[in-house]
């Protein structure tokens, strides 16, 4: 806007400034009407490509892809790395608070992304229960529920630099079929202009005594990393 007014403003003068008080723009030889003809097709010339400049940049800013990425946070887990313990029967995942998931969608471009929609494919697990805000999508006659789906819908938008929270997901009682390759969440996102993109998070599911020594191991880390903080704070 302010480089549109100073082009305008800009060529105004050099018009007057040639009609009015005998700038020559290195035109010495041509007659003042050839001198301001040159001016003002010069001018008008500057202004169109400077008016297509900003058009291009405004269109480019609304038509920029977003850069949508799944974060999925499990408690005394890393992101996108769960690890669940297992009920006594060590086919299912034990129901309690490390089985919730909150699900961040984070844009990391600087373009908006519009009707966002997440869809998680269960691979070696599956029999999840219905999930307040999420649709199931397919199931298996021996486990139940393998694929679920959110959609934002079209007036749902993830701004440039931003994230939203989805709905939280319950994994518990969710059923293992194999451990070796270790069982995956195939996370899908997709938005309108955007292709669908695929995210494979490996699930690590321990017994008892596996996960309660992944928890004291893990709590010491962060002890650790607390007191190095402490000790030199940024």
């Amino acid at each position: 806007m302010i480089a549109t007014i100073v082009l305008t403003a800009g060529t105004t003068l050099a018009i007057l400034g040639t009609a009015l008080w005998g700038w020559y723009f290195g035109l010495g030889h041509a007659d003042l009407p050839s001198r301001i003809n040159t001016v003002v097709a010069v001018s008008a010339f500057i202004l169109v490509a400077a008016t297509l400049f900003v058009a291009l940049i405004a269109y480019l800013a609304a038509t920029g892809r977003p850069d949508l990425e799944p974060q999925l946070h499990f408690p005394n887990s890393d992101i996108n790395k769960p690890v669940l313990r297992a009920a006594p029967s060590q086919r299912q995942i034990e129901r309690s608070l490390q089985s919730v998931c909150s699900i961040v969608l984070v844009n990391r471009s600087r373009y908006s992304a519009r009707n966002p929609g997440v869809r998680i494919e269960l691979d070696g697990l599956g029999g999840l229960r219905p999930q307040q805000g999420w649709t199931g999508i397919a199931s298996e006659t021996d486990i139940g529920t393998v694929a679920i789906q959110w959609d934002g819908g079209a007036d749902y938008l993830i701004h440039g630099s931003w994230s939203r929270v989805l709905p939280d997901l319950d994994f518990g009682f969710v059923s293992s079929s194999k451990s070796d390759p270790p069982p995956q969440l195939i996370v899908t996102v997709a938005a309108d202009g955007v292709k669908p993109t695929a995210h494979r998070i490996s699930v690590t599911i321990l017994d008892s005594r596996e996960y309660a020594a992944y928890q004291a191991k893990r709590n010491a880390e962060l002890v650790g990393v607390r007191q190095a903080t402490e000790k030199h704070p940024s």
